[in-house]
């Protein structure tokens, strides 16, 4: 199967990425989830709510960002084949 037919039949996720081993982004998603659960700790039931919305909102916003970045990149890379394609060697 070819890439685009794996994309179409749902054999290709380009947005779940899993984190696995002692890397930085792993390190960091470790120390966001400990402050947050010490800030929430400290909360009051009213609180913590208002505190998960805040994160369902930052989770939208962080994916919508990640689309726009997959996309223009894809872009980019589209138009580099076409000038590529397009040079005269």
């Amino acid at each position: 199967m070819t890439t685009l037919e794996n994309l179409w039949y749902g054999n290709i996720h380009p947005c779940e990425k899993a984190i696995t081993g002692d890397t930085e982004y792993s390190r960091a998603a470790k120390l966001c989830i400990r402050h947050t659960d010490a800030l929430a700790d400290t909360l009051t039931d009213e609180q913590k709510e208002i505190l998960d919305k805040l994160i369902t909102a930052q989770t939208e916003q962080s994916s919508l960002g990640e689309c726009d970045a997959f996309i223009r990149g894809f872009v980019i890379g589209v138009k580099i084949m076409q000038e590529v394609n397009s040079a005269q060697l």
